[in-house]
């Protein structure tokens, strides 16, 4: 299980980085099951999620999971979810 998260991660944050850019992945972790994707700021977190998930893709809203969420919105991608590492780099593109 620790190798194929390991793998999954380092999949994702190599995906999020070279689809949307570095700024976009601040912190990359180091163990974990998510990673937090920073929006630019003024992005309106909930249209962001909608369209996403038209899209097919499910993501979490930041501010489900910080009581003092920071001024920049986020949202929370697991790559443990997906069912197959295709549908991880499908849902980050």
């Amino acid at each position: 299980m620790q190798t194929a998260l390991t793998q999954r991660r380092r999949l994702a944050v190599r995906t999020v980085v070279e689809t949307l850019g570095a700024d976009v992945l601040p912190d990359h972790p180091r163990g974990g099951y998510h990673l937090w994707l920073r929006l630019p700021r003024g992005t309106d977190e909930s249209e962001f999620l909608s369209a996403a998930l038209a899209r097919g893709t499910a993501l979490a809203p930041g501010t489900y999971f910080h009581a003092d969420q920071p001024d920049v919105p986020r949202v929370r991608l697991s790559y443990a979810a997906a069912p197959t590492t295709a549908d991880l780099v499908t849902g980050i593109h």
